[in-house]
């Protein structure tokens, strides 16, 4: 026998990388929804009013050289301002239901997320249109909550689509 001594190496205990990092998954899964809200926060107040928000589009429009009648800019005015409602509250929904998602450290879908996006989503809705209701050139809407969870929804469809589809999707060959 030899005089050397067998070592046997002991495996350290690695905690895994989100309780290690617990803090960084919470700014990267909750992060952009907070910051999200936030805008939408910002989107409330009288900067974001239709007097403004007219004034910003007759300048795009003049640096373009479209020149429209009262009428149809009226129109283009008010499909700016509802698709931004739309396109707020989708992305809202997808945030949230990205966050809920990551925390619990799952992939696919689940009712569950679905459902506490779309109820932050018509929480937000509900208290943005109020909130309006007290705010200078403002005017909260029950309308405009609807508009906000059918894009709220629509996002949740669009997931729901994405998801199955990566499911039912067969592997992908590898060609070198």
């Amino acid at each position: 026998m030899s005089s050397e001594r067998l070592v046997v190496p002991v495996p350290i205990q690695h905690r895994p990388l989100a309780s290690r990092n617990r803090i960084g998954e919470i700014v990267f899964y909750w992060g952009p929804a907070l910051v999200w809200l936030g805008a939408i926060a910002a989107f409330s107040t009288e900067k974001f009013s239709a007097t403004h928000t007219g004034s910003v589009l007759i300048h795009i429009l003049n640096v373009l050289h479209l020149h429209l009648t009262g009428a149809q800019f009226e129109f283009l005015h008010f499909l700016v301002r509802k698709s931004a409602h739309f396109i707020a509250y989708a992305t809202l929904s997808g945030l949230f239901f990205r966050a809920w998602r990551g925390s619990s450290h799952s992939d696919g879908w689940r009712w569950r997320w679905m459902l506490l996006a779309l109820a932050v989503c018509l929480l937000t809705s509900s208290a943005d249109e109020i909130h309006q209701l007290f705010t200078p050139g403002r005017t909260g809407v029950a309308k405009d909550v609807l508009l906000d969870m059918i894009g709220a929804f629509f996002m949740q469809l669009v997931i729901v689509a994405a998801i199955s589809g990566k499911r039912n999707r067969p592997p992908a060959v590898k060609t070198f």
